[in-house]
């Protein structure tokens, strides 16, 4: 068995999917965060160059929400980061005061006293 990972564009999505169809077990479909086309290649490109900042910069929006874990693990993801990094990013934004454990996998976000979050 192999696992494969890929990035296919919006247009040639159906094929892929219509040619795996019966083939793959668990098949994962997720959009990537921000992704750009330089020269002919698609890439995933974050707003500020790393998902942390698009992660941080999203959190500072949504001030004062109540999260679990599995919620900024999702949040993680759809900014381009690893379903297995999302820890990291919970103890980095906890570093910086952006979120505040409420009790064991529930987090509350902070105010922030800038705008934009620079890693």
């Amino acid at each position: 068995m192999f696992r494969l990972s890929f990035i296919v564009e919006d247009k040639h999505l159906a094929k892929v999917l219509h040619s795996v169809t019966g083939v793959a077990l668990n098949l994962e479909t997720r959009p990537v965060g921000n992704a750009t086309v330089v020269q002919g290649k698609v890439t995933q490109q974050a707003e500020s160059g790393n998902p942390y900042d698009v992660v941080a910069n999203k959190l500072l929006s949504m001030q004062g929400a109540h999260l679990t874990g599995s919620q900024i693990k999702n949040l993680v993801m759809q900014s381009g980061g690893s379903d297995g990094s999302y820890s990291y990013y919970i103890k980095k934004l906890k570093d910086q005061k952006l979120l505040k454990a409420r009790s064991r996998g529930n987090y509350i976000v902070m105010a922030a006293k800038q705008e934009k979050v620079n890693g």
